[in-house]
């Protein structure tokens, strides 16, 4: 037995070994060769690297500056409407029973389950019989679709670890419901608002695959700028962007890690239960 479990123990640290070498040798090439000299992405010029010359460009290049306008302002919108509807959507799912709870809840995380290439070409399609074109509304609305689930699963997980019995005192003195969550419920969920502020911005300033099918000329995101220089004219100045999108991904889910932890957004949230 003890052999059996020592061959176990290294082949499970061998896949483990494996997994690591897979995932991030290529994000460690990628963060080197944005300090490559040489215009030829896989080529490295000893003689004048390391070098900041593409970070240096990439803010002088005017269709980066305008796809990261437009990416912070879509994620930024869409952060804040997600949570916003996120809230009261929790906080009926969780605080209260009603005939079909479980199907509305279903349908509400439902997009956690649809790749979001699928949900695109629906939001394109749907675009294309009402003529919407892309701008920053229309891409807002798409990014809410991929986002309001994530924000109201880590809510529900909040909510549903909160003491009633405070909401129940504060009623029982005469507060009205309306006071009861302003006073009592939103104080308590403010780390995790927060938390799926973070995560909404994440998830809407580094979608791809969504974003792909609805922008057009002069509503390019970052994320959909890279993949079309990336396809067609690339340049080292593409590391530099994808280093500095790492960085500042890596940089929020440590602050959301931080206030609420990252299970809420791994894992299964609790089931919505009403007192």
């Amino acid at each position: 037995m003890s052999a059996l479990a020592g061959r176990r123990q290294w082949f499970t640290r061998s896949c483990l070994a494996l997994g690591l070498v897979f995932l991030y040798v290529p994000i460690i090439s990628m963060m080197i060769f944005s300090f490559n000299n040489s215009r030829l992405v896989t080529v490295w010029d000893s003689a004048h690297s390391p070098t900041v010359r593409w970070y240096v460009e990439l803010f002088s290049n005017a269709d980066f500056l305008d796809a990261l306008w437009v990416s912070l302002v879509v994620a930024f919108a869409t952060s804040l409407v997600a949570v916003a509807l996120a809230i009261p959507a929790a906080f009926a799912l969780v605080r209260h029973r009603f005939r079909g709870a479980t199907v509305v809840e279903a349908i509400l995380l439902s997009p956690l389950a649809v790749p979001h290439a699928v949900v695109g070409i629906g939001i394109l399609q749907l675009y294309s019989h009402l003529a919407v074109r892309a701008d920053f509304v229309s891409l807002t609305i798409g990014h809410l679709i991929i986002t309001i689930p994530f924000a109201t699963r880590m809510l529900i997980a909040s909510l549903s670890g909160l003491d009633q019995r405070i909401e129940h005192a504060a009623a029982s003195l005469g507060a009205p419901p309306v006071q009861v969550f302003r006073t009592i419920v939103l104080p308590q969920l403010k780390m995790a608002t927060f938390g799926a502020l973070v995560a909404a911005f994440i998830i809407s300033f580094d979608d791809l695959a969504l974003t792909v099918f609805l922008v057009q000329p002069g509503y390019a995101t970052v994320p959909v700028l890279l993949f079309g220089q990336a396809e067609n004219n690339p340049s080292p100045a593409i590391h530099a962007a994808s280093v500095l999108l790492l960085v500042a991904s890596w940089v929020g889910l440590l602050l959301l890690d931080r206030l609420v932890g990252l299970e809420p957004l791994l894992l299964h949230a609790p089931k919505a239960r009403a007192s």
